[in-house]
């Protein structure tokens, strides 16, 4: 369904201006190595980042956002855990943690293979991000007051 979907925004017209919203979806939000995003809120925001974790680990090296803006760096992100299925960045705790097949925290946090960078939040508007190695979801809310 499209954000701006009548039938289920049937009031937009009260609410759409103000909200910072594109009036045409775009291709933000996707999956890949190079990540489109778009915050509309009022102010920066928190996200969650899922990779896929294989039996040895995750090849995982680096993320940045606009090319600087946010940088994080990564050694050799070896599993801890074999029910973590996807490793987790997390920026509003500050985690990296494993996660199960349905993306559910596990427990195991591999914050000691993060070895340069700190956790950054996504600015308003438009921004790029992107990593060495396919995200395969990527989560943020935009944020009013």
């Amino acid at each position: 369904m499209n954000e701006f979907d009548d039938a289920f925004y049937n009031n937009k017209s009260e609410w759409a201006e103000a909200s910072g919203m594109l009036t045409v979806a775009g291709s933000h939000d996707g999956t890949g190595t190079s990540i489109s995003l778009y915050n509309a809120g009022d102010i920066e925001t928190d996200w969650q980042a899922f990779y896929t974790m294989t039996s040895s680990g995750c090849a995982l090296t680096s993320i940045s956002l606009n090319n600087g803006e946010g940088q994080m760096a990564f050694s050799a992100i070896t599993r801890k855990n074999s029910n973590d299925a996807y490793l987790r960045i997390n920026s509003r705790t500050c985690l990296i943690e494993g996660c199960d097949s349905n993306k559910v925290p596990t427990g195991t946090l591999y914050n000691n293979f993060l070895i340069a960078g700190d956790f950054f939040k996504i600015p308003l508007g438009e921004s790029s991000f992107v990593s060495n190695t396919s995200c395969v979801e990527i989560r943020y809310n935009y944020l009013y007051y």
